[in-house]
């Protein structure tokens, strides 16, 4: 006769591991897949565009080709309260240029910035006095014109500006010599009377001698508009 000794018989290892599979194959049987969703149909409809493309669109067909006097009054009508006098001084600025082949004008209602290309059939040198608080052994002589002279318009406080120039060096005196420097922008302030301040923002040519001195140096000068 055997004795079953229970969990000390090796048959009950047989018993469990049957068990065991039984259970799992009923698992498997019972277990039912997630539903699949068929995949959609392609389609060739464009997707509409965003809002930044809406946007972009939008500026570029708010930029417009003016002639000089018609970029002139959108400049004085954009500008913020109390400041379109400084269109007289900016426009004074751009006639002492003296573009003699083309001037080019855009202008952008939504930005309220514009762009102005002035084309000459020379490079000539224009006289322009003007102090440097910065550096006081530094004094503004004249102003380089080149051939393509670029520049782009905005406001600033109580200040129309030049940025991104192109074409305009600033002829400096150090002490009896006679440098150059690429002007990055200009600001023009009208005041009340007739007077106005013209600031012109040229490279600092020490500043590639000595680290320490500023990059940039300011020339200021002081003008009438009726003059």
């Amino acid at each position: 006769m055997s004795i079953d000794r229970g969990k000390d018989s090796p048959k009950f290892w047989l018993k469990t591991q049957k068990t065991q599979l039984s259970d799992t194959l009923n698992k498997i049987s019972s277990y039912k897949m997630p539903a699949v969703r068929p995949p959609e149909p392609a389609t060739t409809e464009k997707k509409s565009p965003s809002n930044s493309y809406i946007r972009m669109e939008q500026i570029d067909k708010a930029t417009n080709l003016y002639s000089y006097s018609a970029f002139l009054h959108e400049v004085e009508k954009h500008s913020p309260p109390g400041t379109a006098r400084n269109v007289a001084a900016m426009d004074l600025f751009i006639r002492s240029l003296r573009p003699d082949i083309k001037v080019t004008c855009q202008f952008n209602h939504l930005l309220k910035s514009g762009s102005v290309e002035l084309v000459r059939r020379e490079e000539s040198v224009k006289m322009h006095d003007c102090m440097c608080p910065e550096m006081e052994s530094i004094q503004g002589r004249s102003l380089i014109l080149g051939k393509r002279i670029y520049f782009e318009v905005s406001f600033q406080k109580q200040c129309l500006v030049l940025t991104n120039v192109s074409g305009l060096q600033m002829g400096l005196d150090l002490m009896g010599n006679y440098l150059q420097s690429s002007v990055n922008k200009l600001t023009f302030r009208a005041f009340e009377g007739s007077e106005y301040l013209q600031v012109v923002y040229a490279d600092n040519p020490l500043s590639r001698l000595r680290s320490e001195l500023k990059r940039e140096l300011s020339f200021i000068n002081a003008a009438q508009l009726g003059a």
